[in-house]
């Protein structure tokens, strides 16, 4: 298995824009993004046709493989036509009609192969495909996969034992809540029952960790009368709560909300690409938990700010979490943070009655009443 980690700058790796391969069948695809499909599609695709392409992403990214589109001739063992997807140690051979699920591997470099035999009997397909930066929030020997951490045990032990175990490591057992993150386990996962945390509780099965349970992919063929639940290849099955086997430890991320966000190693950033008014930017920022827009708490934390993270922004104009009461017409931050500096530019702030809300022009601040900005949303380490 392997493991990758970055750094929290990794994202100023060269930006590389969306792109087509160059050749309907085949070719090298570099960008960061883009779309390939089978020669011919949407018609009938050759025969006795071999496509290569393979996918190269910069050090420290994934890559998000999706099919928009699939219709190959289906046969057993998928021995006639296919397509065939290759990343480190994973391995997916696919035909038939049914558009596959979407396939995340945590290695920077993907081959696909797409292989029709003497009788081709469909469209093809067509598919995107995206690099996706790895979040270094993940210890070593965790993986990582969209704002969670993966730990899969060599250790045998049994499913109480597993949970000790993965709450000793800031975790759970793993739970599942989308077929993606089930598929991204499940192909990490030897081919033999692992120890999940889904366990039954009064008849009621329910996840370890109290999650909700929004996601099911039981295997009719292995249902039998104990109380936990266990993994083999990407389907699930229940077992004997006595037996000792591997597990999969489950947390989220301890860094940042997702890739967009930067962190400074105080905390995590989102410097916004679309602009918004103030109460939308407030709004945006505060549906990530515990985030809201940029507070500082002095003049230190403010040039840290700007000596940091200001510097990879494209724009000079951001909202700012710093907010006058329309009643007694005094400034606070929005988080409550203390109210130690200002750094108002000159004859600012204004007596403009509407003009109640911050933002940062350079390295000093304006008021403004219902402009468009861009802004600056910020969240805890955790």
């Amino acid at each position: 298995m392997t493991f990758v980690t970055v750094t929290p700058f990794a994202f100023l790796l060269p930006t590389l824009v969306s792109s087509l391969a160059q050749s309907d069948c085949g070719g090298t695809l570099t960008a960061r993004r883009g779309n390939f499909s089978s020669p011919n599609f949407p018609i009938l695709y050759p025969t006795d046709v071999s496509c290569y392409w393979e996918i190269k992403a910069p050090e420290g990214y994934g890559i998000h493989l999706s099919f928009d589109a699939f219709d190959l001739e289906r046969s057993t063992g998928c021995l006639s036509d296919f397509v065939l997807v290759e990343a480190g140690n994973f391995t997916d051979c696919i035909c038939g009609s049914i558009v596959p699920d979407s396939i995340f591997v945590p290695f920077n470099s993907m081959k696909v192969t797409f292989g029709s035999d003497d009788s081709g009997e469909g469209s093809g397909f067509f598919s995107s495909y995206e690099a996706e930066r790895l979040i270094q929030g993940c210890e070593d020997e965790w993986l990582e996969h969209d704002g969670n951490c993966y730990w899969f045990s060599d250790d045998q032990l049994t499913p109480m034992g597993a949970e000790e175990s993965c709450i000793e490591r800031g975790g759970h057992l793993v739970s599942f809540h989308s077929a993606q993150e089930n598929f991204f386990v499940g192909h990490h996962t030897e081919n033999n029952p692992t120890w999940i945390g889904l366990r039954k509780v009064d008849q009621v099965w329910t996840w370890t960790d109290g999650s909700p349970v929004d996601f099911e992919n039981w295997n009719s063929n292995f249902l039998f009368g104990n109380d936990y639940s266990v993994i083999w290849v990407d389907q699930w099955a229940n077992g004997d709560c006595g037996e000792e086997r591997q597990f999969i430890c489950r947390k989220k991320d301890s860094i940042c909300p997702d890739v967009n966000w930067l962190s400074d190693e105080r905390e995590c950033f989102l410097l916004s690409e679309q602009k918004r008014n103030f109460s939308q930017a407030l709004s945006y920022c505060q549906q990530f938990e515990y985030s809201t827009l940029i507070t500082w708490s002095d003049q230190e934390n403010f040039d840290h700010f700007l000596s940091y993270i200001l510097g990879f922004g494209g724009t000079t104009n951001y909202w700012i979490g710093y907010l006058r009461n329309s009643d007694n017409h005094i400034w606070s931050w929005v988080d409550g943070t203390a109210r130690n500096f200002e750094r108002w530019f000159y004859e600012y702030p204004s007596d403009d009655s509407d003009a109640n809300c911050a933002y940062m022009f350079s390295s000093a601040w304006d008021d403004s009443p219902f402009n468009f900005w861009n802004y600056v949303c910020k969240h805890p380490l955790q």
